[in-house]
């Protein structure tokens, strides 16, 4: 139990910080997923809950709204819609040409798409900008410039329709962007919403029947904006007032981050103190493996030579007779046992103490002949005594002595 005391005690120790720093109040993360189902503070969960209800018809039914899992090419194969809108949150917009393709075609059929990225490139952003000849421009298509907002640590948005302009803008309690859009073909365009210095972050460019709203500020619409201070849920809902009253496609193909792999140990390391509990014990393992990796095992109890308990019996019994005198009783002992070591060692069947037992020992045994009748003569003479004397006894072990060691005991 000592030994192990150590680890008890570490363990125990994790387990508590573990437990604290569950219980402290959990960071923001400011992960920029803007998926429909994170409540991140730039995830999109808040908006997919009320835009059905923004977009409500003048009865107060609200729009349908239906997640896409596949890229707007496999999504557009239809081109019977008509009457809704395709929207897209994103950090990065780059849909190739056929893709650009379909989504052109599903505007001109009279549908609405929304782009809210931070950036527009491919074939798209060439399809909504001026053409590359046009006013002297090198590279043609819509262009995507850095700008860094003013106003601290806050952003400020502004929205250029009368009914929804405000002079001091719609302040954010976080920066929401630093892109505007260059490179606008004024002829189809429309700048429906700039930053604090003016230049255009939400414009609508027409496309046949239907219509591009386009914002560089994807961030303006994540879930930061509806809580807390500023003025981003106004400024939502009055983008929003862009948007006709009609079924909503919401893109969860292009997302930030949507490449890489969303497996139980990504989400561990996202979540504070599951990662600190996965280091604890890594450091654990690796602990271990320092400290106790060679092998060990319980000590081998030293075990005592069993005691020889012979001798003691030996005597035990040799006082006994002695303490009865039980002479007689004593050689025939000796008889018995000497009967028994001619049969286990010389072979020998029936023997008695008759003469023809005498001659065959005699030649089964290196003793001479003379020692071996005489241990025979004594052994009649002891049986037929009725008195048995000590010293009888002694002579009569000396004689057995020489004939075990000869024969063996």
């Amino acid at each position: 139990m000592k030994a192990k005391l150590p680890l008890i005690i570490i363990g125990v120790l994790a387990v508590v910080f573990v437990i604290l720093l569950s219980v402290q109040p959990r960071p923001v993360d400011w992960r920029p997923d803007l998926r429909r189902d994170s409540d991140n503070a730039l995830g999109a969960e808040i908006l997919a809950e009320l835009l059905p209800q923004w977009l409500a018809d003048a009865s107060g039914e609200e729009v349908e709204l239906t997640p896409i899992l596949d890229p707007p090419f496999i999504h557009l194969e239809d081109e019977s819609l008509e009457g809704t809108t395709y929207l897209f949150l994103t950090n990065d917009f780059s849909p190739d040409e056929a893709e650009t393709l379909r989504l052109y075609e599903y505007a001109e059929r009279g549908n609405t798409v929304f782009i809210a990225s931070q950036r527009i490139t491919g074939a798209l952003a060439d399809t909504l900008g001026i053409p590359a000849d046009s006013v002297g421009t090198s590279v043609g298509g819509l262009d995507y410039r850095y700008r860094s907002f003013l106003g601290g640590g806050d952003s400020t948005l502004h929205l250029v329709t009368p009914a929804l302009a405000k002079d001091e803008g719609y302040a954010f309690s976080y920066e929401v962007g630093h892109w505007v859009m260059e490179g606008l073909d004024t002829t189809r365009t429309t700048v429906l919403g700039t930053s604090l210095s003016g230049e255009p972050t939400l414009v609508r460019i027409e496309a046949g029947r239907g219509a591009f709203l386009i914002s560089s500020t994807p961030y303006a619409f994540g879930n930061a904006a509806f809580t807390g201070d500023g003025e981003g849920a106004e400024y939502v809902a009055g983008v929003l007032g862009y948007l006709p009253s009609q079924p909503v496609f919401w893109d969860t193909y292009y997302k930030p981050f949507a490449g890489q792999a969303q497996t139980p140990l990504r989400y561990i390391l996202r979540e504070p103190p599951l990662k600190w509990a996965l280091r604890l014990m890594l450091l654990g393992v690796l602990l271990f493996i320092v400290f106790r990796g060679r092998r060990w095992q319980r000590p081998v109890p030293v075990v005592a030579a069993p005691v020889n308990a012979l001798l003691d019996f030996v005597r035990t019994v040799g006082r006994l007779y002695f303490q009865h005198a039980d002479h007689s009783a004593l050689v025939d002992r000796k008889l018995r046992y000497f009967f028994d070591r001619i049969r286990t060692k010389l072979g020998l069947t029936d023997v008695d103490l008759s003469e023809e037992t005498e001659r065959r020992v005699a030649a089964r045994t290196s003793l001479s002949d003379e020692h071996i009748a005489s241990l025979f003569a004594r052994f009649r003479r002891l049986r037929r005594s009725r008195v048995v004397k000590p010293e009888h006894l002694v002579e009569l072990d000396r004689s057995l002595d020489r004939f075990y060691e000869a024969v063996g005991r």
